[in-house]
């Protein structure tokens, strides 16, 4: 059994040093884990975490796609 926290403070912080402006998704993500020889001929384990990447985008209220809703007599409309 495999268990991997990729929250955990060493992966973290890589992450945030190698993507400073954006995220990793967990969505549709893929792992791999192979064995592989180390640089003294030890055994050693490789994972790969393929995931897409996901830009930071600033939301603004001014952006808002839906305008705000007003109540008048207990109906709500939008002021657009």
């Amino acid at each position: 059994m495999i268990v991997f926290h990729p929250l955990s403070f060493p992966s973290l912080s890589s992450l945030l040093f190698a993507l400073p402006s954006g995220i990793m998704s967990a969505i549709d993500m893929y792992a791999t884990v192979e064995k592989v020889k180390g640089s003294q001929g030890e055994d050693r384990v490789l994972v790969t975490l393929n995931g897409k990447f996901l830009p930071h985008v600033e939301q603004r209220v001014e952006n808002n796609v839906q305008a705000p809703v007003v109540e008048e007599g207990g109906l709500k409309k939008t002021t657009r």
